[in-house]
């Protein structure tokens, strides 16, 4: 049983208000993280062997189709890491890139992560709703980040050994 209990029009209303502020807050609390603390190689963003270098979610999921229809978290936030499309090729470029896809990728746990505390005031036969929401609202937007960051890496290896030679 929920803690609260509220009838059905203010508990729709709830539920929208929290995760409108959920899914904002984890967008402003990671804008807010200096880029020194976003390493992609950290356990949860370092790329795993079964994503085969992100061909995985290209050959399964066909991300490359339907990438082009998710929002991109800069036209939310003034000032931040437009990352729709690769502008430059110069190693810090690509670099600081690398650093707004961990962004990105952990702007979306935080929401899959928050979901149970809607428990406190939502019957439990909605937590898969809730749930539900979690995940069709951040999941493509996760993946997108683990699908373009292995590529990305691979161009900024590329890019730093011919500036080397």
């Amino acid at each position: 049983m929920p803690l609260i209990h509220l009838s059905s029009w203010r508990l729709i209303l709830i539920n929208i208000l929290a995760w409108g502020i959920i899914q904002w807050g984890a967008g402003y609390l990671t804008f807010r993280l200096p880029r020194h603390r976003l390493k992609h190689d950290a356990w949860l963003f370092r790329l795993r062997s079964w994503e085969q270098g992100g061909h995985i979610y290209r050959r399964y999921l066909g991300i490359h189709q339907w990438k082009k229809w998710l929002p991109d978290g800069a036209d939310f936030f003034a000032a931040s890491f437009p990352k729709r499309h690769l502008s430059k090729r110069t190693a810090t470029y690509l670099d600081r890139f690398v650093v707004e896809t961990v962004r990105a990728e952990l702007t979306h746990w935080i929401p899959l992560l928050a979901w149970p505390f809607f428990i406190l005031w939502n019957p439990y036969h909605l937590m898969p709703f809730m749930l539900l929401y979690a995940v069709l609202a951040n999941l493509p937007c996760l993946l997108l980040q683990r699908y373009n960051r292995p590529r990305l890496l691979t161009v900024l290896a590329l890019t730093r050994s011919r500036t080397s030679r």
